[in-house]
């Protein structure tokens, strides 16, 4: 049987000395059998990426303009073959045995959509900081329904198969991309669960910000509404059921981020993120609402339906 071949897609805009580290974390793998494409969404110096990915034995670049991160991910699945895929931010980094580890779980058990672990956070000089997160067996279910929390893109390692079958990467989000394709993988199988950790997420000044922890709610929000409605017109009611659940959780906790939100730019003098902070807080009311017409619209079309227990997919068909 032919070793599993494994294609690392990698998104990036710029080029930095984050980027450096990702890909060598790569090259360092125990794994052998992968191969890099970095899909270069519009970056200022194109050149200088090139010179940086030809250090890497087994990868390549391809240019584009700027589509942001979706359109470079479905370019880089474009781009390859293998019948696995792992996606790299460019400021992260693996554990040398990430793809091994992964791949062997995934042979043991190739009925799973994807696998997923645990992971550590990272400073902008690539010291570990906090205490990281976990990666529990669960079934999807209760990934759909908020009750644990999403598995992270970065530690997915993802069947093509099923990457083509969910679409890709939705194209019209710029926030909130990387849970929706969770949540559509979800829709179609179950989660393989390695609680190791065996990515390092990088947190620094330029992914973390005040403004966009509101601007990722927001998506959030919309992106869940838009799952609902997709999983009704199809009349998957389980589905839709499930969404709607994890849409009122999401809808609670951020109401609370929100309040902590007001308090910060309270802090920080920031007038605009206070003023918006302030009327995500104050949408309770309307919120609760349009999450029991959302259960309403769900019940009628399971009477329509005539079903008397919740459809579920999965990924043998």
């Amino acid at each position: 049987m032919p070793d599993t071949q494994v294609d690392v897609v990698v998104a990036t805009n710029r080029n930095h000395a984050y980027l450096r580290e990702s890909l060598a974390s790569v090259k360092a793998q125990t794994w052998p059998h992968w191969r890099v494409v970095v899909v270069d969404d519009g970056s200022p110096d194109p050149s200088a990426l090139d010179l940086v990915v030809a250090g890497v034995p087994g990868a390549r670049v391809v240019h584009q303009r700027s589509g942001g991160v979706s359109a470079a991910r479905n370019r880089g699945l474009a781009e390859g073959v293998a019948p696995l895929v792992a996606f790299l931010d460019d400021d992260d980094i693996w554990r040398p045995d990430r793809l091994e580890r992964q791949v062997r779980a995934w042979e043991a058990a190739p009925h799973h959509v994807a696998v997923h672990s645990a992971g550590w956070y990272i400073d902008a000089e690539g010291q570990p900081f906090g205490e990281g997160w976990r990666a529990r067996q669960a079934l999807s279910r209760r990934y759909l329904s908020g009750e644990e929390p999403l598995p992270r893109i970065v530690t997915l390692l993802v069947r093509r198969d099923i990457c083509e079958r969910v679409g890709g990467f939705d194209e019209t989000l710029s926030l909130a991309e990387d849970n929706d394709f969770t949540l559509r993988l979800a829709q179609v199988g179950e989660f393989l669960s390695l609680d190791d950790a065996l990515v390092g997420y990088r947190r620094h000044a330029g992914n973390v910000s005040a403004p966009g922890a509101l601007a990722g709610r927001q998506s959030t929000e919309r992106m869940l509404r838009a799952q609902i409605g997709r999983a009704l017109d199809r009349e998957d009611v389980a589905a839709a059921l499930l969404l709607r659940e994890n849409l009122r959780r999401f809808l609670k906790a951020s109401a609370v981020e929100a309040l902590h939100g007001t308090a910060g730019a309270l802090r920080a003098r920031d007038a605009r993120t206070f003023a918006a902070e302030l009327r995500w807080a104050g949408r309770p009311a309307p919120a609760a609402a349009a999450v029991r017409a959302s259960a309403v619209t769900a019940s009628q079309a399971l009477h329509r339906t005539g079903w008397t227990s919740l459809r579920w997919g999965d990924a043998h068909r």
